[in-house]
C-alpha cells in the first residue's frame, strides 16, 4: 500500500494480516494504509488494524446472493437469508453500504435503494426474473419464483438428463 495511493480499505469477511504469506508482506502493507475501516463480525489480526470497526450480521443473520462462475457448465444463482435473528447489535453490510450513500448526499444518496438491503436484493432478482427466459420459463409469477427460490437457496438452469447409449 506504501506509495500505492490507496487511501481507504473497506476490509469485508477476510484475514489477509493470518492468510497471506509473511513473505508477501500484508501486514506492514496494511500499517501504510492510512484509513481502514473493518465490516467484520469477529476480531482478527486485519479488523485489529482497522482505524474503525462496523461489525457486520455473520452469514446466518444475513441476506445475500452469488453468482457462480461458468465452472460447473451452466448457470447458478444461490440466494441466502437469515436463519436466525441477530446476537448482537449488528447490522446487514448491505444496509450499512445503503445508510453510508445516502448519509453522503448528491449522486451517491441518488444511487442508493430504497428500503433495505433485502428489499433491494429482491427488486434485483425481480428484474433477472424479468430479462432471464430461462428463469421465467418455470414459474407463473415472480413471487411465486422468489418464495420457491428462496426455499431451495438458489436457481440453477434445469437441463434434460441425456437418454443413455448403453444397451
Amino acid at each position: 500500500a506504501k506509495g500505492s495511493g490507496i487511501g481507504l480499505l473497506l476490509h469485508y469477511n477476510n484475514n489477509p494480516a493470518f492468510t497471506t504469506p509473511g513473505s508477501a508482506n500484508a501486514v506492514e502493507a496494511l500499517k501504510n494504509v492510512p484509513y481502514i475501516a473493518s465490516f467484520s463480525s469477529f476480531m482478527d489480526e486485519t479488523t485489529s488494524l482497522a482505524d474503525i470497526i462496523i461489525p457486520s450480521h455473520t452469514s446466518f443473520e444475513d441476506w445475500g446472493d452469488d453468482f457462480t462462475d461458468p465452472a460447473p457448465g451452466f448457470q447458478v444463482a444461490t440466494l441466502m437469508q437469515p436463519v436466525v435473528s441477530p446476537v448482537f447489535k449488528t447490522s446487514s453490510l448491505g444496509d450499512t453500504i445503503i445508510g453510508l450513500g445516502k448519509g453522503v448526499g448528491g449522486g451517491a444518496a441518488a444511487k442508493m435503494p430504497d428500503g433495505t438491503y433485502a428489499d433491494h436484493l429482491k427488486d434485483s432478482w425481480s428484474g433477472l426474473y424479468a430479462r432471464n427466459k430461462a428463469m421465467n420459463a418455470s414459474e407463473l409469477t415472480f413471487e411465486r419464483f422468489w418464495r420457491d427460490t428462496l426455499a431451495k437457496g438458489g436457481w440453477w438452469k434445469q437441463s434434460k438428463p441425456k437418454e443413455s447409449r448403453l444397451k
